[in-house]
């Protein structure tokens, strides 16, 4: 790993409005500057060219509508690669919907997370006319001076790896990012004339038309995962939603290790009787994944300087229902809170929100190590493939399931022994290996897909930055 030596002053310390002192935020802060112009003239703050920033609003439970109705309220999860996914929506009763409409967004709003994926974002373009869209507190939305910037430009621009870079160097939190408002403010923004950045979008637009065409070809792995376990006789169609009445008697509270009583935890123990896929080839043996895998004590790294480098792995460098790795550039020797050592396990998966579906396949060669909201198993290979086990994990069921199973209500969570204790099918060995072969190969059609998707975006980010480094040249 590249040492970086810096030194700053306290009056260039004073001019941060937090007084950070970290030497990534100072080291990234001046990579950005120095790539954005050659001087001081061609940047900007970002403040200059905005006229609303404004923060989504908080919501309580009984918010929510039982029912679909024209009011929908957007948090983290529906933004999803730039765009705006009705992942799971969040219905408003009317009553609620209709005080929240003057914090509704409007066509062209840019719409960024300031909390767990900090620095997602993309531009409302009012595809749902009936909707009215508020944000949660997680979000703001953005207005620019449309004769300054383009706001597609923008857009584009906060997705360029580089500025990825600034969120990652300005944001802050141990388990939860967050982002403040005045880094948006203060993010530097090239002063590039709006009938520049109306060319740089015209360049653009076919490779974003390929995009299209390449993501219109992807195909979700809980389908995937779906499709092979029907197809090998393991389950039924996956029921998309459902609605329940629940009877539960109090003496079944004791049946499970938590003595809790809350509706949805004991609709998965008493309605569907734990089981993660109820309707199943009966002649496939049910297990807990207790039998199939158990929780590995591994070391665990405290703060501060470490012996040797690792690769860190947070949940943002896990790509959500894919179980993908996206990043393993974090080579580390020194780390600001407490991170687990992976060792020789087999599967990571999440027990923080683990409807997202962070569940990943150890390298044990690779030396990772993450946060302690990664939990490690070591996988029973008597019984089970460790990739059967992933993508048990990575199903449409697992993921609407799990979340009846969270407790905690800023940061839910399943314990692991909730986990450990659902029931799954459990086929002989080479059925699961002729499963896990079929998943992959599909996986695997989708990961050539993505490759040449990433390329597109390169080209994208070099583009831009082609064009602000060298400001005053003609895009030809």
């Amino acid at each position: 790993m590249e040492l970086i030596y810096q030194s700053k002053n306290l009056s260039q310390l004073s001019q941060d409005p937090f007084l950070r002192a970290d030497v990534d935020y100072y080291w990234l802060m001046d990579k950005l500057q120095s790539e954005i112009g050659k001087t001081p003239d061609t940047i900007k703050n970002l403040r200059e060219f905005i006229i609303e920033l404004e923060t989504g609003q908080p919501i309580e439970k009984t918010d929510y509508a039982d029912e679909e109705t024209r009011y929908i309220h957007l948090v983290v999860r529906n933004i999803d690669k730039n765009k705006l996914k009705l992942i799971d929506p969040i219905y408003l009763i009317e009553k609620k919907g209709k005080e929240l409409s003057d914090y509704s967004i409007e066509k062209e709003d840019i719409i960024l997370a300031i909390s767990s994926s900090v620095g997602e974002c993309f531009i409302y373009e009012a595809d749902f006319e009936d909707i009215q869209f508020t944000l949660s507190h997680y979000l703001v939305k953005i207005k620019v001076d449309k004769y300054l910037v383009n706001p597609y430009f923008l857009v584009y621009y906060l997705n360029t790896a580089m500025i990825k870079n600034y969120f990652r160097a300005t944001e802050t939190g141990k388990t939860q990012k967050n982002l403040s408002k005045e880094y948006i403010r203060k993010l530097p923004f090239p002063d590039i004339d709006i009938s520049k950045q109306n060319q740089i979008i015209e360049k653009i637009l076919p490779l974003e038309k390929e995009i299209k065409n390449y993501e219109k070809q992807l195909k979700p792995l809980q389908n995937i995962v779906d499709g092979v376990l029907i197809d090998n006789n393991i389950k039924k169609k996956y029921q998309e939603s459902f609605f329940e009445v629940l009877s539960s008697l109090f003496s079944n509270i004791k049946n499970q290790i938590f003595l809790r009583c809350g509706a949805q935890y004991r609709a998965f123990w008493d309605i569907h009787d734990g089981l993660l896929y109820e309707e199943t080839n009966r002649d496939i043996p049910i297990m807990r994944l207790s039998d199939l895998m158990k929780l590995m004590n591994t070391k665990t790294l405290k703060k501060g300087i470490l012996e040797d480098e690792y690769i860190l792995i947070e949940l943002e460098d896990i790509e959500a229902g894919t179980g993908r790795i996206i990043n393993e550039d974090k080579v580390v020797n020194e780390i600001g809170s407490d991170k687990v050592c992976f060792e020789d396990c087999d599967l990571i998966t999440s027990k923080i929100d683990p409807y997202l579906g962070y569940t990943v396949l150890n390298d044990s060669e690779k030396n990772y190590i993450g946060t302690t909201e990664l939990l490690p198993f070591k996988v029973n290979k008597g019984r089970a493939i460790t990739e059967y086990v992933k993508y048990l994990l990575l199903s449409h069921e697992y993921l609407a399931k799990s979340s009846l199973l969270m407790y905690g209500k800023r940061h839910p969570r399943i314990h692991p022994l909730d986990l450990l204790n659902i029931k799954v099918p459990c086929p002989d060995l080479d059925v699961q290996d002729k499963i896990t072969k079929e998943i992959k190969t599909q996986e695997d059609k989708n990961n050539e897909l993505r490759n040449q998707i990433e390329k597109l975006r390169t080209e994208i980010d070099e583009i831009i930055w082609e064009t602000i480094i060298n400001k005053e040249e003609e895009i030809r």
